[in-house]
């Protein structure tokens, strides 16, 4: 594993925006499951969502983010 020590925050050149971005349109695009997951209460299916919705980030997004906000 190799650390890269990030630029000072911007809005404009942050890459953890841009993946919770993708993370959102994801649910927005799964909303039937996440409102009968979060009206069930049960932890365990809003826990699946959310997951569903951080592996839907790839390493390939990731790479163009970084490379977008010039990191790379």
């Amino acid at each position: 594993m190799r650390f890269e020590f990030l630029l000072p925050y911007s809005l404009d050149y942050n890459p953890i925006k841009l993946a919770f971005s993708a993370m959102k349109h994801h649910l927005c695009h799964d909303k039937l499951r996440l409102q009968m997951a979060t009206e069930g209460r049960d932890d365990a299916d809003v826990f699946a969502v959310l997951n569903d919705a951080i592996f839907t980030v790839t390493l390939k997004d990731a790479a163009g983010w970084f490379h977008k906000c010039q990191y790379l």
